[in-house]
């Protein structure tokens, strides 16, 4: 029963997503642009060997820009079900409050991963250097954060009762986070409380891994299974949350 309740809301979710080829584009392409805006005009300021490794390094970059984009646009549609009566409904059926909750999070992590796996085949294409265990472990990261970021996002959309005023929130949480996630500019050189925001972001911690899929020094002295950990432990600690927070409402 919980199984086929899972199922049906993230087959639910995947098929609105197909429905809405504007969303597909507008998720895709502020990423794509940012990253040949940035690898052409920036890549030299960065303190890599040479100009491709700078590219690679962007790509990734791109990439989490995409499952970030999309976990946010997700979190989104619950406010929009929410409005709709349709969390209302799930709650009338036999299947445990969780079960929507995991279904939507997992097909949005495939969608928000697939959606990841486009930019990084065709920058690939671009740059090179993109091996398949590479890609399969910038996949896994990805999906993660998709879930993390997505259960971040459903705990503020049930605190807050417009889609204005959560873009409020998750502007003035998330825009930061992806700007001090290191993934940009390494902060190395930054100031020492700089140091210390990037080093505890969640987003650092995604960016560490992405670069050694690559291969990559993230200029960070994190080390990568710490980094790797935090990682896991954030996605599912936000998972819990957000499955608890709909299983006392």
């Amino acid at each position: 029963m919980h199984a086929h309740a899972v199922i049906a809301i993230a087959s639910r979710e995947v098929l609105g997503w197909i429905r809405q080829p504007a969303r597909i584009v507008g998720t895709l392409g502020t990423p794509l642009l940012v990253w040949l805006f940035f690898a052409g005009g920036f890549s030299e300021m960065l303190p890599l060997d040479d100009s491709t490794s700078s590219k690679r390094w962007l790509l990734g970059s791109a990439a989490m820009l995409v499952v970030v984009f999309a976990s946010i646009f997700a979190s989104i549609g619950f406010i929009k079900d929410r409005e709709d009566g349709l969390i209302d409904m799930t709650r009338a059926s036999p299947a445990p409050a969780w079960a929507p909750i995991v279904g939507r999070l997992a097909a949005h992590a495939l969608l928000a991963t697939t959606q990841a796996l486009l930019v990084l085949v065709l920058g690939g294409l671009v740059v090179g250097g993109v091996g398949f265990l590479g890609l399969v472990s910038a996949l896994v990261v990805l999906a993660v954060l998709s879930a993390g970021v997505q259960a971040f996002g459903l705990l503020a959309a049930s605190r807050v009762s417009s889609v204005s005023g959560f873009h409020g929130i998750m502007n003035l949480v998330i825009a930061p986070a992806w700007l001090l996630s290191g993934s940009l500019f390494p902060a190395e050189s930054a100031d020492l409380w700089l140091r210390v925001a990037v080093l505890v972001n969640p987003l650092h911690w995604a960016h560490v891994v992405l670069c050694a899929s690559s291969s990559l020094d993230a200029g960070s002295p994190l080390p990568l299974p710490i980094a790797a950990l935090g990682l896991v432990a954030f996605g599912g600690a936000m998972v819990w949350l957000a499955a608890r927070e709909r299983s006392q409402r």
